[in-house]
Protein backbone atom coordinates (compact mmCIF):
# COMPACT_ATOMS: atom_id res chain seq x y z
CA UNK A 1 0.00 0.00 0.00
CA UNK A 2 2.83 2.37 0.83
CA UNK A 3 5.03 1.59 -2.40
CA UNK A 4 2.41 3.02 -4.64
CA UNK A 5 2.35 6.67 -3.13
CA UNK A 6 6.33 6.84 -3.28
CA UNK A 7 6.09 5.54 -6.75
CA UNK A 8 3.55 7.92 -8.38
CA UNK A 9 5.92 10.76 -5.98
CA UNK A 10 8.83 9.88 -8.23
CA UNK A 11 6.74 9.67 -11.49
CA UNK A 12 5.39 13.12 -11.14
CA UNK A 13 8.69 14.62 -9.89
CA UNK A 14 10.10 14.04 -13.33
CA UNK A 15 9.77 17.24 -15.15
CA UNK A 16 8.24 18.54 -18.46
CA UNK A 17 11.43 18.27 -19.83
CA UNK A 18 11.53 14.75 -19.99
CA UNK A 19 8.33 14.28 -21.53
CA UNK A 20 9.49 17.07 -24.09
CA UNK A 21 13.03 16.42 -24.91
CA UNK A 22 13.77 19.27 -27.21
CA UNK A 23 11.08 21.76 -27.26
CA UNK A 24 11.73 24.36 -29.89
CA UNK A 25 14.35 27.06 -29.26
CA UNK A 26 14.40 30.29 -31.71
CA UNK A 27 17.42 33.24 -31.16
CA UNK A 28 17.02 35.98 -33.28
CA UNK A 29 20.16 37.02 -34.49
CA UNK A 30 19.08 39.71 -38.03
CA UNK A 31 19.49 42.82 -35.42
CA UNK A 32 23.50 41.48 -35.45
CA UNK A 33 26.47 42.38 -37.16
CA UNK A 34 28.13 38.63 -37.39
CA UNK A 35 30.74 39.57 -39.42
CA UNK A 36 32.07 41.60 -36.36
CA UNK A 37 33.25 39.15 -33.28
CA UNK A 38 30.99 42.10 -30.99
CA UNK A 39 28.40 40.50 -33.03
CA UNK A 40 29.32 36.76 -32.51
CA UNK A 41 29.72 37.17 -28.13
CA UNK A 42 26.41 38.45 -28.52
CA UNK A 43 24.91 35.98 -31.11
CA UNK A 44 26.41 32.83 -28.81
CA UNK A 45 25.06 34.67 -25.21
CA UNK A 46 21.64 34.93 -27.02
CA UNK A 47 22.20 30.76 -28.10
CA UNK A 48 22.87 30.20 -24.36
CA UNK A 49 20.44 31.89 -22.80
CA UNK A 50 17.84 30.17 -25.06
CA UNK A 51 19.42 26.88 -23.82
CA UNK A 52 19.14 27.88 -20.69
CA UNK A 53 15.34 28.73 -21.01
CA UNK A 54 14.40 25.60 -23.04
CA UNK A 55 15.90 23.48 -20.57
CA UNK A 56 16.14 25.91 -17.10
CA UNK A 57 18.21 24.25 -14.13
CA UNK A 58 15.75 23.28 -11.38
CA UNK A 59 16.36 23.58 -7.65
CA UNK A 60 16.52 20.80 -5.74
CA UNK A 61 16.57 18.32 -8.54
CA UNK A 62 16.91 14.68 -8.27
CA UNK A 63 19.39 12.72 -10.20
CA UNK A 64 17.35 11.68 -12.67
CA UNK A 65 16.19 15.27 -13.27
CA UNK A 66 19.36 16.13 -13.52
CA UNK A 67 20.55 13.96 -16.02
CA UNK A 68 17.59 14.59 -18.24
CA UNK A 69 18.66 18.71 -17.94
CA UNK A 70 21.84 17.65 -18.89
CA UNK A 71 20.69 15.43 -21.89
CA UNK A 72 18.44 18.45 -22.87
CA UNK A 73 21.35 21.19 -23.03
CA UNK A 74 23.18 18.79 -24.92
CA UNK A 75 20.79 18.22 -27.40
CA UNK A 76 20.18 21.88 -27.95
CA UNK A 77 24.07 22.93 -28.23
CA UNK A 78 24.65 20.20 -30.92
CA UNK A 79 21.59 21.75 -32.87
CA UNK A 80 22.66 24.83 -32.22
CA UNK A 81 26.13 24.26 -33.67
CA UNK A 82 24.79 23.54 -36.95
CA UNK A 83 22.91 26.05 -37.55
CA UNK A 84 25.30 28.77 -36.10
CA UNK A 85 27.91 27.36 -38.16
CA UNK A 86 25.44 28.16 -41.38
CA UNK A 87 24.37 31.66 -40.17
CA UNK A 88 28.01 32.64 -39.69
CA UNK A 89 28.98 31.45 -42.68
CA UNK A 90 26.37 33.06 -44.91
CA UNK A 91 27.15 36.65 -42.98
CA UNK A 92 30.74 36.12 -44.08
CA UNK A 93 29.36 35.19 -47.75
CA UNK A 94 27.51 38.89 -47.77
CA UNK A 95 30.37 41.11 -46.37
CA UNK A 96 32.94 39.45 -49.15
CA UNK A 97 29.67 39.88 -51.66
CA UNK A 98 29.50 43.66 -50.72
CA UNK A 99 33.17 44.34 -50.44
CA UNK A 100 33.69 42.93 -53.98
CA UNK A 101 30.67 45.47 -55.01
Amino acid sequence: MFKLPLLLGIVLSVPAIAQDRTPDTHVAYQDLNLASPAGVRILDRRIAYAIGRACPDQVHADLRTAIEIDRCRRDKRAEAVGERARVLAAAQSATRVAAVR
